[in-house]
């Protein structure tokens, strides 16, 4: 990591986040990822939230982990759950400052404004400090945006979906929209947070996740 990001060499905490609430919890089956930003007009992380916790059974509930990230907004409006947060399904982290090397001079490329390159290039390095994170806490990871809107049961329905897999996989994948709704192994994490890392100047995180995929399932010698 440090060789990617070698500013963390002189501030080694910065990869530990500023845990803002939560309980710790680990041991859990599936752990969600949801990174949340500012947006000028609407917020749509509430709605997302009660369609992620509404009717979830308790014993899905103790299960269970989601983890806000957050870089640049308010939290108070997360205080619309507290016996989430006190329970532990709900957690909230903030990366610190420091973890964030200088993007300013970014190199521009695939005809992206600066403004987007630097956008998707901070995109690369959440996801990448969120699933460092979230690696120890349970068996599955779900990478989610802070603007879905979760189906009835979604919690068992990826559960048998993921048992029925006959073959090993890497990612199974929930959602046909970007990088959201992709479902990996945790023991996966480690390798796919240093594969972002090693590429997180140079494309966007759908686009490298092609590319993992391609090098770790594909056969070269078979039509991808």
């Amino acid at each position: 990591m440090y060789y990617y990001l070698p500013h963390l060499r002189e501030n080694e905490d910065a990869i530990f986040p500023n845990v803002i609430f939560g309980q710790q919890r680990t041991g859990v089956s599936l752990v969600m990822g949801i990174p949340t930003v500012k947006r000028e007009k609407q917020h749509y992380l509430l709605g997302t939230l009660h369609s992620l916790l509404y009717e979830l059974p308790e014993a899905q509930k103790n299960d269970c982990v989601i983890i806000i990230f957050v870089a640049e907004v308010s939290v108070s409006s997360l205080h619309s759950f507290p016996e989430e947060i006190q329970s532990g399904v709900l957690e909230v982290i903030s990366p610190p400052p420091s973890y964030y090397p200088d993007l300013s001079s970014l190199k521009k490329t695939f005809g992206d404004s600066e403004d987007r390159v630097r956008w998707r290039t901070k995109q690369n390095l959440d996801y990448s400090f969120l699933m460092l994170y979230a690696q120890h806490k349970g068996t599955f990871y779900l990478q989610l945006e802070d603007d879905i809107i979760a189906k009835p049961d979604y919690i068992q329905s990826i559960k048998t979906f993921a048992a029925e897999q006959s073959q090993d996989w890497m990612v199974l994948e929930f959602s046909q929209l970007g990088f959201i709704g992709k479902l990996f192994k945790s023991e996966d994490l480690p390798l796919i947070v240093e594969f972002f890392l090693m590429f997180y100047k140079d494309k966007p995180v759908d686009w490298l996740i092609d590319h993992l995929l391609w090098v770790k399932v594909c056969n070269p010698e078979k039509d991808a």
